[in-house]
């Protein structure tokens, strides 16, 4: 399943708010998201997962993309607080707003493919090694390394599959 919530909040509206414990949390100070998904997979009585949630704010699009089983309902509030961390470093020193940020970008598309048959399951401290960063002035997609605070030279390349 893929979410698309539609914020009218700007980005850093939106980490004030959560750093307030406004947004993100309810009273029990649990994730609504983690609390509404056990709802429905219990009401349902079926397994579901979420793909890819996209907040889309006012100003920034932030696009978090499934790692493993229910990494994303998981790890929703783990990944804002880490936008929170990072705001001065991914605004380019406030410098400038990036228009989106993708959560994550998988380290092994930055080296050399794996050979066939040896790939493993991506673990969740994925979300928080490197993500996909687009600025209006640049053409291309930068990559930010989270544990250095710093921008590498990459190509991320995505490739979309012709589906007849």
């Amino acid at each position: 399943m893929g979410l698309d919530l539609h914020c009218p909040i700007t980005l850093l509206e939106l980490l004030a708010q959560f750093n307030k414990g406004i947004w993100g949390s309810d009273e029990a100070n649990t994730s609504p998201l983690k609390s509404s998904y056990t709802e429905l997979t219990c009401q349902n009585h079926i397994e579901i997962d979420i793909e890819e949630l996209t907040l889309t704010l006012k100003d920034t699009n932030i696009v978090i993309k499934k790692i493993n089983n229910r990494s994303i309902v998981h790890e929703l509030n783990h990944i804002l607080k880490q936008l929170g961390k990072h705001y001065i470093f991914l605004t380019m020193g406030l410098t400038e707003k990036p228009y989106e940020i993708f959560v994550s970008v998988d380290e092994d598309s930055l080296q050399e493919p794996e050979p066939f048959g040896e790939s493993s399951e991506p673990e969740v401290s994925s979300y928080y090694k490197f993500w996909g960063v687009y600025f209006e002035s640049k053409e291309d997609a930068m990559i930010y390394d989270l544990e250095n605070h710093k921008y590498i030279p990459a190509d991320l390349d995505f490739y979309m599959t012709d589906e007849d």
